[in-house]
């Protein structure tokens, strides 16, 4: 039985625009990455690596509605040019130099207030030509179109067909952003015990973190291996 750390469910809406097609709206995030299940090496450690599944499956996949390409010529002052056949400018390139800016076709929505949405990079991909930059969204209160400005990390051209993912969103709660950090000068209790099971002789992967288990075998009874863990 999993033990809820925290009560009540958060919801985010999401308004589409009338021009948005069901084809591309924003889709729950893979846990997987398909470049790292092309190598061997990687696939058997990154498949089982929970921290980082978690993190690519946290919120939703958003997605440019059209096809378009861009060409940069790799100065960080100079505009990006971009093609395509849209004649709805949703995607353009004159908010920050060296970018391009998506319009997803929706507006976002939660319920209370310090329930923001975050938008940020896909992470966890490999040689992105862009990366998409973070920000957070009061959506308790807010009407407003927004749009995604992605950042070119390399010069040339890139083609982006429609439906490729440009960012990722999920609901960020305002108490997450004041954490207080404090430093410990002394061991994790358990760290002791953790580093003596690790480095016993004939070791092999036993995939404690990923099954949820102490140093001692006991289980976590606040473990999860995915968001849809959370009992609602």
């Amino acid at each position: 039985m999993l033990v809820r750390p925290y009560s009540g469910v958060v919801e985010l809406r999401i308004h589409r625009l009338p021009w948005l097609a069901d084809e591309w709206l924003p889709k729950p995030a893979e846990p997987r990455r398909p470049w790292w299940e092309e190598q061997h090496a990687t696939r058997r450690h990154a498949r089982h690596c929970l921290p980082l599944t978690m993190a690519n499956s946290l919120g939703y996949t958003v997605h440019s509605p059209v096809s378009f390409r861009v060409d940069w010529d790799g100065d960080p002052h100079s505009h990006a040019q971009v093609d395509t056949d849209d004649t709805m400018s949703r995607v353009t390139t004159q908010a920050a130099p060296a970018s391009f800016t998506v319009q997803p076709g929706f507006t976002v929505a939660t319920d209370q207030p310090g329930q923001f949405v975050q938008i940020g990079a896909v992470p966890n991909e490999v040689a992105q030509a862009w990366v998409a930059m973070g920000a957070m969204i009061e959506a308790w209160w807010s009407p407003a179109e927004f749009g995604i400005v992605c950042l070119l990390t390399r010069a040339g051209g890139v083609t982006v067909p429609a439906g490729t993912a440009v960012a990722r969103m999920n609901v960020f709660l305002a108490e997450a952003g004041t954490a207080r950090l404090r430093v410990d000068d002394t061991l994790h209790p358990q760290w002791t015990a953790w580093r003596e099971r690790r480095g016993r002789p004939g070791y092999v992967k036993d995939l404690d973190y990923l099954r949820g288990r102490h140093p001692d075998g006991t289980e976590v009874a606040t473990h999860y291996t995915n968001w849809r863990a959370v009992e609602r």
